[in-house]
């Protein structure tokens, strides 16, 4: 039964310190290449968090010489892919994020809004957390706005009561675009957000502080 409010959670440096971690794999999968184009793409990644592998690899595809036809876009996601599972499961936490979502699926419905693959998301999600600690898990090719906009309409949340926790203008757009709430979490590749609600951690975040944004 729905709790009437729910917190839509992106997973990459929200739940998982990853965004180092894919920056250098997006590079790693187009080796050899230059220093130069292996800094152009890592500090591509870091400046778009929240945005689709399949948004980026044509710019990358491009960078390295490559044609961006869909032949290639998908054959670099699967080598993305491979790397990626084992990498992402085994990186750090964020600081406070495990107890903090065990505290909050007392009171609110849980998911996953990422802008990974869809299958692959689940498969993380479910190295990490036991059944059911979220009601569901999201990833791409759908957009984080149009599955907010489904959730809503499919349980009714309050939009009051629930809650967007990211890291990227992409979350941020897509909390707006719902008239949900928006928490920001801080790092320094997204100092230029502006956000009124914004936490470098979650250590010694209530759940009341949540009615406060």
């Amino acid at each position: 039964m729905s709790r009437h409010q729910a917190i839509f959670f992106d997973f990459d440096g929200v739940i998982k310190d990853t965004l180092f971690i894919k920056a250098h794999a997006f590079a790693g999968i187009f080796e050899p290449i230059s220093k130069r184009i292996r800094g152009e793409i890592i500090a591509h990644h870091l400046a778009n968090p929240g945005v689709s592998r399949y948004q980026k690899l044509p710019y990358y595809l491009r960078l390295v010489g490559l044609d961006p036809n869909s032949s290639n876009i998908e054959e670099y996601a699967k080598m993305l892919s491979t790397r990626l599972v084992d990498s992402v499961i085994s990186s750090p936490w964020l600081p406070g994020v495990q107890q903090f979502i065990q505290l909050a699926s007392t009171q609110f419905d849980l998911y996953v809004v990422s802008s990974t693959p869809h299958h692959e998301i689940n498969e993380i999600v479910s190295n990490l957390f036991s059944p059911g600690q979220f009601c569901s898990v999201y990833g791409s090719p759908s957009t984080k706005t149009v599955i907010l906009s489904q959730l809503l309409a499919e349980n009714n949340y309050s939009l009051h009561s629930s809650i967007v926790i990211g890291d990227s203008s992409v979350d941020q757009l897509a909390a707006s675009r719902n008239n949900l709430k928006f928490l920001l979490v801080r790092n320094r590749y997204n100092r230029s957000i502006r956000c009124k609600a914004a936490i470098s951690t979650f250590q010694g975040i209530q759940l009341s502080d949540l009615s406060l944004l």
